[in-house]
C-alpha cells in the first residue's frame, strides 16, 4: 500500500511550492539575484565542509518505487482532494502525484483519457496534457496557461512527484543523484510587451527536492536550475517567501550543478545527472546562517519527496518531453 503519510507530505509541499515559486511581485528573498530577477543585498555562501568519494551513478539505489508508472497516478483535486486517476492502469494502488492546483480544470475528472497503444496512456483537458509510457517510463507535460489566465494573473502548475521507498537520511548516504533527460519542446508567451511583468509573470520548468526535519515540521527545499522564461541559474538561490511560513528555497547555480553557465534551452535536449547532496550541507548551514531552519540539526533531515513540471502564472504555454527522471542514492560506506 503507498504511504499515506508520504503522499499527504508530498501534496502540501507541491501546492505549497506552487503558489510561492513564480513570485508575487514582492522581494522576501536574501539572494544575489532571486527567482524574480530582483537585485539585492549580496551574501556570502556558507560551504559545506564534507569530502565526498567518488562513485558510479549507475550503482545508485532508486528511490522511485514506480518508475515507469506502471501503478498509475492520483490527480490532486482543484480544491487538493486526491482523485484516483488509474484510467486503463492494471494495478491497484498509484505511486505518483499528479499536482494541478491553481488550474480551473480537473484532469483527474474532466480530463479526457485514451490509450493509443499498449502500455501508453494520455489524460487531456482545456488545459494541460499528460502524456505516459509505461514501456519506457517517457511522459510528457503540457501545461497552456493561456486557456486559465485572467488578468493580472494566475498560478497554475502541472508537476509529477513520485513516492519513494523509504525515508532515505542525509547521513545515510554518501551520494544522491538526480539524473534528468528532456527537452523543452515549446514555451509560448501570448503576452504583449506591455503586458508582461518580470515580477509577476513567468513560466517555469522546476525540478525541487524536500528535505524534512523528523524532529519538527521545518523543511527546505533544495532545486535544480532548469528553465524560467525572464532568466536562471546565474547565481545560487538562497531565499524563502512568508508564504511557506519561511521554508528556505535554495538553487545552485548552474554553473555549479552543471559546471556550465546553461539551463535548459527551449527545442534542445537537456540532459544531466547531479550529485545533489553536494549542495545539502550548503544549504543547511547557508539556512541556518541566515535565520531558517532554527533549532534543527542535519542528521535529523531526511529526503521527504521531490517534483518535477510546469509552473506558470500569466498567459503562457509549455511542453516538455522527459525521456529519465531518476532519483537514487549511493548509501555511506
Amino acid at each position: 500500500m503507498i504511504n499515506k503519510r508520504i503522499l499527504f507530505i508530498l501534496l502540501i509541499l507541491s501546492v505549497i511550492h506552487l503558489f510561492t515559486s513564480c513570485g508575487n511581485g514582492e522581494n522576501k528573498t536574501d539572494s544575489t539575484s532571486n527567482n524574480l530577477g530582483n537585485t539585492t543585498a549580496e551574501v556570502t555562501e556558507i560551504t559545506s565542509s564534507q569530502t565526498y568519494k567518488e562513485a558510479n551513478p549507475e550503482d545508485a539505489v532508486c528511490l522511485f518505487k514506480d518508475p515507469f508508472f506502471k501503478r498509475g497516478m492520483y490527480f490532486t483535486g482543484i480544491k487538493n482532494s486526491l482523485i484516483n486517476g488509474r484510467f486503463g492502469y492494471s494495478l491497484s494502488v498509484p505511486q505518483w502525484l499528479y499536482t494541478q492546483e491553481g488550474s480551473k480544470h480537473n484532469l483527474g475528472r474532466e480530463g479526457a483519457y485514451s490509450s493509443p497503444s499498449e502500455g501508453v496512456h494520455v489524460y487531456e483537458d482545456t488545459s494541460k496534457l499528460l502524456y505516459i509510457d509505461t514501456n519506457t517510463g517517457l511522459f510528457r507535460l503540457g501545461i497552456y496557461g493561456s486557456r486559465d489566465y485572467t488578468a493580472p494573473k494566475i498560478s497554475a502548475g502541472a508537476l509529477v512527484s513520485p513516492t519513494f521507498i523509504r525515508d532515505i537520511y542525509v547521513n545515510e548516504m554518501d551520494h544522491l543523484y538526480v539524473t534528468l533527460d528532456f527537452t523543452l519542446d515549446e514555451v509560448t508567451n501570448h503576452m504583449g510587451a506591455g503586458e508582461f511583468n518580470t515580477n509577476i509573470h513567468t513560466i517555469q520548468f522546476n525540478f525541487y527536492m524536500f528535505f524534512q526535519d523528523s524532529k519538527s515540521t521545518q523543511w527546505f527545499y533544495l532545486g535544480l536550475p532548469l528553465y524560467d522564461i525572464r532568466g536562471t541559474g546565474q547565481t545560487t538561490y538562497i531565499g524563502g517567501d512568508a508564504g511557506t511560513g519561511g521554508t528556505m528555497v535554495y538553487i545552485p547555480s548552474c554553473k555549479a550543478a552543471y559546471g556550465s553557465e546553461d539551463p535548459a534551452i527551449v527545442g534542445e535536449h537537456f540532459t544531466q545527472t547531479v550529485d545533489i547532496l553536494r549542495f545539502v550541507e550548503n544549504a543547511f548551514r547557508t539556512g541556518i546562517a541566515k535565520g531558517y531552519l532554527k533549532g534543527c540539526k542535519l542528521d535529523n533531515f531526511y529526503v521527504s519527496g521531490c517534483n518535477l513540471g510546469w509552473e506558470v502564472s500569466g498567459s503562457m504555454d509549455g511542453m516538455a518531453t522527459v525521456y529519465e527522471f531518476n532519483v537514487g542514492y549511493i548509501p555511506k560506506q
